[in-house]
C-alpha cells in the first residue's frame, strides 16, 4: 500500500507534468504568429529605412496583411476552439485603441514605428504573467530594444527595427516551438 505522503508527492509531479505540458503547448501555438510577423517586420521596417517615402502606403499595408495572416492562421489552427473570431477582434480592438490614440497624439512615423512594438511587448510581457515566462522574456527584449532604437540610433532606426524587432520575432517563434 502507497502511504499518504507518497501518494501526495505522486499527485504534485502530476500536478507539474500537466502545468507544464500546457505551457508549452500555448508556446508552440504562438510560434507560427511569432514567424508570421517577425517576417513582416524584416520586410516593412526594411522598406522603411531604404525607402523612407514607401513609409504612410507601406505602414498600413504590411499591419494589415499580419493581421489578415494572424485571422487567416487562427480559423485554419482553432476551428474546434472558436479562435478565429477572438483572434480578429482582439486585432480589432488594437486597431480601435491606436486609432483613438493616434487621433489624439498624431504621433511621426518613428514614434509609428516605435508605438507597436512597444505596445505588444507590454501585451505578451503581460500574457506571460499568466501563460510562461518566455513570454515574459520577449516581451522585455521587445520592448527594451524599441526604447533603444528609438532614443540611441536616430537615421538607423527603422534598419534597427527590421534587425531587432523582427529578428526577435523569429528567434522567439524558433524559441517557443523548440520549448
Amino acid at each position: 500500500m502507497i502511504a499518504h505522503s507518497e501518494a501526495a508527492a505522486m499527485l504534485k509531479t502530476a500536478e507539474a507534468s500537466r502545468r507544464h505540458s500546457i505551457e508549452t503547448h500555448r508556446y508552440r501555438l504562438l510560434s507560427p504568429y511569432l514567424y508570421l510577423w517577425g517576417v513582416t517586420c524584416i520586410f516593412a521596417y526594411g522598406m522603411f529605412a531604404m525607402v523612407p517615402g514607401w513609409f504612410d502606403p507601406g505602414f498600413p499595408l504590411s499591419i494589415l496583411g499580419a493581421i489578415l495572416g494572424s485571422v487567416a492562421l487562427s480559423m485554419k489552427r482553432g476551428k474546434e476552439q472558436g479562435l478565429g473570431w477572438r483572434v480578429f477582434a482582439s486585432f480589432f480592438l488594437v486597431w480601435a485603441f491606436s486609432v483613438a490614440l493616434f487621433s489624439i497624439l498624431s504621433p511621426d512615423p518613428r514614434q509609428l514605428t516605435a508605438y507597436l512594438p512597444l505596445l505588444f511587448g507590454a501585451l505578451i510581457t503581460g500574457f506571460g504573467f499568466w501563460l510562461g515566462m518566455r513570454y515574459v522574456v520577449l516581451g522585455l527584449v521587445l520592448g527594451a530594444a524599441s526604447l533603444l532604437g528609438f532614443h540611441q540610433l536616430g537615421d538607423y532606426f527603422h534598419a534597427w527595427m527590421a534587425m531587432v524587432a523582427g529578428g526577435s520575432l523569429l528567434l522567439a517563434g524558433f524559441w517557443l516551438q523548440r520549448a
